[in-house]
């Protein structure tokens, strides 16, 4: 702990820092700490034990770490010298021997370095090889020092920087000139000496770098083609997951049964982000490798969408979201690009190939057209499932807009059915109409894809806009390129915990709902489930139907709300009429009840409000009067169907009084009672050893408290309703009015809140009545602890997710009396929100179930993909003859690494998804998304176990199993089944 250090130990470590800046060990001794010959005062700041040495010796030992900062002892302190003032040269151009023709390299060459600046000696090597001098620059970077230029360096940053900084500002986006200046502070942070500026090189370097690993790792050197000969997106990673025909699809995926293929749809989504602006400065457009990635050819997409000239969308959704009206506002002023758009993958995130581009006249629908269809180019599925924030409007007429582009791009939806919702975020900002047809939560065969993967994107990249928006046109796009390479190589080595960690969950949430749908259907009638099962398929079949899904609208008006509680305070009136003297025991305990329900009322009042005028109090203090007359007259009836109840009443009176007033006849022990708080009695309160004096009473009790229960569930889902209604209506026709509609909204929507509040009281006594009259017995089963977290609904409230709501226990209690029904048991008994809430558990988990077959199919997917990438590098390892023998044997050893690493990374995703896909393989091919899936599912998990000899560890034994996280070669069997994928046809 810090305040453990501070304590204990700060002194001495302060001490020893300072000790540094002395001679150490060596105060006594001036001789070498090596040869102990020459005067020791050199130490190097890098190498461990900060020894000093002789000029000698020091040189010595830095002759291939010519880069580390060396400090002197000048008698008082240690100061900074170079390698090169104490006569270090460095030879370039030979790893192996001596150079017969050095030729010394610009004085004072400088070298840029995580250690600092550095000026230091070099010779260049004149020898010729085949009767050819090696040219400087190529010298150099055999040096892994990248040079400024390639005509006549005489500056060079080393390849350590460089790839530190291409790390640095991928994780922490640096940008390049503060990490040079960074660079600058560790040469010289006193000021003292003159500063050097080499941003404008370092910044044309790091172009060069970007470009040059990108087309690295994307096997253009490999290519006997050559570089130029690079098409468009193919220098980007590839998610792993998503279906690419041909690669790491099963033969025969195109005539499986449409119950199947759904499993083969490439999942899209596409955005726009007008924090990417870009300045108009004049800046040259010059981009390396342009189109070749992430962002489309700037010619070709401005000609394309210019072609389209001025065009206005029309918002015909109930929303007002910011895209329609972005959709038609200019850049600004100064501004090349008012923002950038783009599509990911809809399911796991990854930048799509061929898919972003600039946008000048805000979010225009041809620019997203085009980008669609350029990302699509060579996609061969069948089915696209887009999620766009506005895809309600956007999709009504794209087909036809598609006609207008050229052929090339249209031929890239030619066989593909293009369904779209909107992401999920995004759909409560849209109108009713909009909610069902467009929502993901309803829609089938989607699983629980999110749909906001995009802005997730949009969160990683914003924080290289400030610096972005100062490039060139050119520059910008290649850091744009870089840096979303970087996102989907994370997302593709993250895809082993990611994969395993969702599928676990999928199933148990799977299981939950499942179970809580059966549970839900069960308090319904066969017939009654059937019509609005019947009701959904026949909606997901034909969606002009009637939605299942639609919520009621109730046309409610804050008239027909103030009658209604009026009507209720007539009612609350008539229920407290006086009782009369002769009662029989029914009547009699019927009103003892209501009795009770005043008191509530009483209680419930008083803890409302804490401050009352004079007039609010002497109207409580008459409610209590009333009340305690009334109290008094039934307990003469009690008196005489409970003769031993005054003894219990006159104890129970003289412990609770208030001894402070002495008691007399004016002053009787019951009179310091409040009204509200006067014990009644009843037969469920009496203590044991009185209960079984009444035994016919308490059996009448139980079916009032019974009712009562039951009574009070229903007032409580009524008013729940009422309360929806309210905020509904507040919402559409009373926020953003004024102060003071709101001020009356919220005044009604407090006093049907107190009825809740009173209702779920009425019901917790009664609950605790029966618990005492017959502990644990069968109406337990019905009648749950109401806790107030249960109080919600009907449907989902602010903070839920669809897919994780669970439905309060009070909804799936059958109806009683006291809500709406009909005589006979018909859907119409339970109302359309019971239909609703049924339909939206149903459609929970058919998308659990749904999600976990994707995954399965998924985590397939990525396997079969990894493998057929090794195979690919396999191939490079000789697919291009190089000019010289060493640069062969770099191509075979880059290309032999890559396979390494990419089946290391399968074997490792395999090893932690095959025991999961082993332990719930009967879960998983037996869901309720269909029998057809189910056994797909069932055989892909066996062909995966078979494919990599797993077994389970239960089984295992030291002797006989073969880890397959272990580094073994797959034998030439193995390869040959991956290959012709045999193991992997799952028709």
């Amino acid at each position: 702990k810090v305040e453990d250090w501070e304590v204990n130990v700060r002194t001495q470590y302060l001490d020893e820092l300072l000790r540094l800046d002395g001679r150490g060990s060596f105060i006594e001794t001036d001789a070498c700490g090596v040869c102990t010959k020459g005067i020791g005062v050199f130490r190097c700041k890098i190498c461990i034990g900060g020894g000093l040495r002789c000029s000698t010796c020091i040189v010595s030992e830095h002759m291939r770490m010519p880069l580390h900062p060396i400090l002197k002892w000048n008698g008082s302190f240690f100061e900074k010298t170079a390698l090169s003032a104490l006569g270090l040269r460095i030879q370039l151009g030979h790893d192996i021997g001596t150079c017969g023709h050095p030729e010394p390299g610009p004085c004072n060459f400088l070298v840029v370095d995580l250690t600092g600046f550095h000026r230091v000696s070099i010779n260049f090597c004149a020898c010729k090889r085949n009767g050819v001098v090696t040219e400087r620059y190529v010298q150099l970077l055999r040096t892994q020092w990248f040079p400024a230029t390639f005509d006549s360096p005489a500056t060079a940053f080393t390849f350590d920087l460089l790839d530190f900084f291409h790390q640095l500002t991928h994780q922490a986006k640096t940008n390049a000139y503060d990490f040079l200046c960074t660079i600058q502070q560790r040469t010289d942070s006193t000021g003292v000496e003159k500063e050097i500026h080499r941003y404008n090189e370092f910044a044309c370097v790091v172009r060069i770098w970007r470009h040059l690993i990108l087309i690295k790792r994307a096997g253009r050197g490999h290519d006997p083609s050559g570089i130029e000969a690079a098409l468009a997106g193919s220098c980007v990673i590839t998610c792993l997951a998503c279906p690419i025909p041909g690669v790491n699809l099963p033969e025969g995926w195109d005539s499986m049964s449409v119950l199947i293929i759904w499993l083969f749809a490439l999942f899209l989504s596409v955005d726009a982000n007008f924090k990417l602006r870009l300045k108009a400065r004049g800046i040259s457009f010059f981009q390396l490798g342009s189109g070749w990635s992430y962002s489309v050819e700037d010619d070709d997409y401005n000609e394309v969408t210019d072609s389209f000239g001025e065009q206005t969308e029309e918002n015909n959704c109930e929303s007002q979201h910011s895209a329609i009206i972005k959709a038609n506002t200019r850049n600004a002023k100064g501004y090349l690009a008012s923002g950038i758009a783009g599509l990911v993958c809809g399911r796991h995130t990854l930048v799509r190939p061929s898919a972003f581009g600039d946008l000048k006249k805000g979010e225009r629908y041809c620019s997203i057209d085009y980008l669609l269809l350029a990302t699509l180019i060579g996609a061969g599925v069948k089915l696209v499932f887009l999620t766009y924030d506005i895809a309600c409007q956007w999709v009504k007429n794209f087909p036809s807009r598609v006609k207008k582009f050229p052929a090339r791009l249209r031929r890239s939806v030619k066989g593909i059915t293009l369904r779209t919702a909107v992401p999920k975020a995004h759909i409560e900002a849209h109108g009713p109409s909009c909610h069902s047809k467009h929502s993901l939560n309803t829609q089938p065969y989607v699983g629980r894809t999110y749909g906001e993967g995009v802005e997730q994107q949009w969160s990683h990249i914003n924080s290289v806009a400030t610096s972005t928006r100062e490039m060139g046109p050119g520059a910008r796009k290649e850091v744009l390129n870089d840096h979303w390479n970087w996102w989907n190589w994370r997302k593709c080595i993250l895809f082993g915990p990611h994969f395993k960690k969702n599928l676990e969950h999928a199933i148990s949430m799977h299981e939950k709902h499942h179970d809580l749908f059966i549970e839900f259907s069960s308090t319904f009638p066969k017939k009654v489930v059937e019509e609005w099962s019947a009701m959904v398929d026949t909606w997901v079949a034909d969606q002009t139907k009637p939605d299942p899904y639609a919520e009621p609208v109730v046309e409610t008006t804050m008239n027909d709300i103030r009658l209604q509680l009026a009507k209720e305070d007539d009612a609350d009136k008539a229920r407290s009429r006086t009782v009369p003297h002769e009662l029989s025991p029914s009547a009699f305990l019927f009103n003892g009840l209501q009795l009770e329900e005043q008191q509530r009322a009483i209680r419930h009042q008083v803890s409302a409000s804490s401050h009352r005028t004079p007039t609010q109090q002497a109207e409580l203090q008459e409610t209590r009067n009333t009340l305690r007359n009334r109290i008094q007259i039934w307990q003469t009836v009690q008196d005489v169907h409970m003769p031993f109840v005054p003894a219990l009443r006159h104890q129970n009176s003289t412990a609770s009084a208030d001894l402070s007033e002495p008691i007399t006849a004016d002053n009787p022990p019951s009179a310091s009672i409040l009204a509200d708080n006067i014990p009644l009695f009843l037969p469920s309160s009496l203590p044991n050893n009185a209960a079984g004096s009444c035994e016919s009473l308490r059996k009448m009790e139980y079916r009032l408290r019974y009712a009562q229960c039951d009574d009070a569930l229903a007032d409580i889902r009524r008013l729940r309703r009422v309360l929806k209604n309210v905020t509904y209506f507040k919402a559409k026709n009373i926020t953003g009015t004024g102060g003071k509609a709101n001020t009356r909204a919220r005044t009604l929507y407090n006093r049907f809140q107190g009825r809740v509040t009173k209702a779920v009281e009425k019901y917790r006594d009664g609950r605790a009545a029966l618990e005492k009259l017959d502990a644990g017995g069968a109406w337990a089963n019905r009648f749950q602890v109401l806790n107030s977290g249960d109080v919600r609904g009907p449907g989902m409230e602010d903070g839920n997710s669809f897919g994780h709501f669970e439905q309060s226990w009070i909804w799936l209690v059958p109806p009683q009396q006291g809500e709406p029904r009909v005589d006979d048991d018909t859907a119409e008994r339970y109302g359309e929100s019971v239909r609703v809430e049924w339909s939206k558990s149903k459609a929970r988990v058919m998308r659990w179930g749904e999600e976990c077959h994707l995954i399965v199919e998924e985590m397939r997917r990525v396997l079969v993909s990894l493998e057929s990438k090794a195979v690919e590098w396999d191939t490079r390892r000789s697919s291009r003859v190089a000019q010289s023998a060493d640069v062969q044997d770099g191509l075979a050893a880059y290309a032999a690494k890559q396979a390494y690493h990419l089946r290391e990374l399968r074997l490792r995703f395999a090893s932690l998804w095959l025991p999961v896909l082993h332990d719930n393989e009967s879960k998983l091919s037996n869901t309720v998304v269909g029998c057809e899936v189910d056994s797909y599912t069932k055989s892909v998990i066996v062909a995966l176990k078979d494919l990599f000899n797993f077994v389970p560890p239960k089984e295992m034994t030291t002797d006989t199993t073969k880890d397959i996280t272990k580094d073994d070669e797959p034998s030439s069997e193995s390869d040959n089944e991956l290959d012709n994928e045999e193991e992997l046809d799952l028709d």
